[in-house]
């Protein structure tokens, strides 16, 4: 099973650089999604969370 070290959003409106960035981030065992432009974006991101605090710990629940 692979090990991710964060899951990134790249936002560019040029194919090459998104495909570039995109690439080398999967590369280097990052998550990766792009967007086109910032509604592309925001349509990608937009989510409520929720955010509970349990016994120290915090829970995000994504409502999408």
């Amino acid at each position: 099973m692979k090990k991710f070290k964060a899951h990134i959003l790249i936002v560019d409106d040029d194919d090459r650089i998104r495909e570039l960035v995109r690439q080398y981030l999967l590369d280097n065992k990052y998550i990766v999604t792009t967007a086109s432009d910032a509604f592309d974006a925001e349509n990608k991101i937009e989510i409520t969370i929720i955010v509970e605090k349990w016994s120290g710990y915090f829970f995000f629940v994504p409502t999408r």
